[in-house]
């Protein structure tokens, strides 16, 4: 607005008029964190539709990656030339020691710990920066250690917990197809040291990962690739110990979010190239359990979840989305599709009763009796099951030729199967 009298221009209301890339929402208030390439940070109250707070930081300091701490006390920015700020989340005021210019290319993710201790920070060179919280009194941040681990981007950088303690673990996934896990306690200043380092993929590319929820006995680490496939790994032995059917809505996972419900209902948010999705858990393959529609036309940059999972939030272009989430209607799409085998059924070329079907049938009892020896006279047993070592020649046969690493994940998914059912009957009242 123009002041006539005192012949100066007053602004009035300033938004984002470049591409927005960085988002995070408050893990305690109502409260979305938007930050775009025009350096302008803004908060606001998702609920009640107003603005809290905003920091302009000016032209040339492009805003990357937004990250809130697991209490709300922190924010941490990223920005295009490498820098990254720990701001009072409150003020938006840069924290004493809370700069850092150690990277020199995009900061493309960032990532609290569980406890809030270390902030770890990926960029475009694809060198993952880890920084550590040294006082609690005074909120005080020193950099640890840097290390170039992946030779292609890295895709995903999360904290998790150490099995039976409260100790926080590092990892970061990268398009090497690399899974790479950090030592970040015994990581001294300017060494941050690789614990391990675990090839996931063979052909296909990583494109994304977060913990799975705990709904099984054992603690998962789920990827999603870019053959439209999810994988369950041990989150100890890195071991992939189920392989399932993905979303397949145009173009693969870009991210996934975990989204918690209460009564133990779990479900599964994701973002395509241009699309917003849902999947009930735990992971079945069905493909009935997961919808999706379109979010941005000109590409969807991040998702986020507010805490209670009712609303997701996606950016794309100049534009941020807020969508609620209602998980009964997956609930009754995923019943019409059908219960038991029906819905894998619909995947057959021809259906239950197809020529794939049928081959696939034939293809059973041929390596039973192969297992037993085509030339023996003796009289065959043919049962409802075929040896573990028949599983892959029954693959081979249909025309899909797995790798040994497809081969022995095949076979030791079908061991664990066979030790869980075994169990299951033995203890069956």
């Amino acid at each position: 607005m123009y002041q006539h009298k005192q012949n100066k221009v007053e602004k009035l209301l300033q938004e984002h008029d470049n591409v927005i890339q960085a988002i995070d929402s408050h893990p305690v208030s109502d409260y979305i964190a938007i930050g775009s390439y025009c350096g302008l940070l803004k908060i606001w109250d998702y609920i009640e539709k107003k603005e809290i707070n905003t920091r302009a930081f000016g032209e040339g300091n492009e805003i990357t990656a937004l990250c809130y701490d697991k209490v709300g006390e922190f924010l941490a920015v990223g920005f295009y030339d490498g820098t990254i700020l720990v701001l009072d989340s409150v003020s938006l005021e840069t924290i004493s020691g809370g700069e850092f210019s150690y990277a020199k290319a995009r900061i493309t993710q960032l990532a609290f710990s569980h406890d809030s201790i270390f902030l770890a920070a990926t960029d475009h060179d694809d060198t993952t920066t880890l920084i550590k919280r040294t006082s609690d009194s005074n909120s005080e941040w020193s950099y640890i250690g840097r290390n170039k681990a992946h030779y292609k981007s890295i895709v995903n950088i999360i904290f998790g917990i150490a099995l039976d303690s409260n100790v926080p673990r590092l990892l970061t996934l990268g398009k090497d197809r690399n899974l790479v896990e950090y030592d970040i306690l015994n990581s001294t200043e300017d060494n941050l040291i690789v614990m391990s380092t675990d090839k996931i993929e063979q052909s296909a590319t990583p494109v994304s990962c977060a913990w799975y929820p705990p709904i099984n006995k054992e603690h998962f680490l789920l990827i999603a690739n870019s053959e439209y496939k999810y994988k369950l790994l041990n989150a100890t032995t890195k071991r992939c110990r189920r392989t399932l059917l993905g979303p397949t809505h145009g173009s693969f996972i870009q991210k996934i979010v975990n989204l918690g419900y209460p009564e133990d209902k779990h479900y599964l948010a994701f973002i395509t190239e241009d699309k917003i999705g849902m999947t009930i858990l735990p992971l079945d393959g069905n493909p009935h359990n997961t919808t999706a529609l379109l979010a941005h036309c000109d590409g969807t940059n991040n998702l986020v979840a507010c805490p209670r999972s009712k609303y997701l939030f996606t950016v794309g272009g100049k534009v941020c989305r807020m969508w609620e989430v209602n998980p009964e209607v997956l609930h009754a799409t995923a019943a019409l599709g059908g219960t038991g085998l029906v819905p894998f059924y619909e995947l057959l070329e021809g259906g239950k009763d197809g020529p794939l079907a049928k081959e696939m049938e034939e293809y059973f009892y041929y390596s039973q009796m192969r297992y037993q020896s085509v030339a023996t006279t003796e009289h065959r047993k043919v049962g409802k099951y075929v040896h573990l070592e028949e599983v892959p020649n029954i693959m081979r046969a249909l025309g899909f030729y797995p790798t040994e690493l497809q081969v022995q994940d095949l076979i030791k998914r079908s061991e664990v199967l066979s030790i869980c059912r075994y169990r299951k009957n033995c203890f069956r009242d």
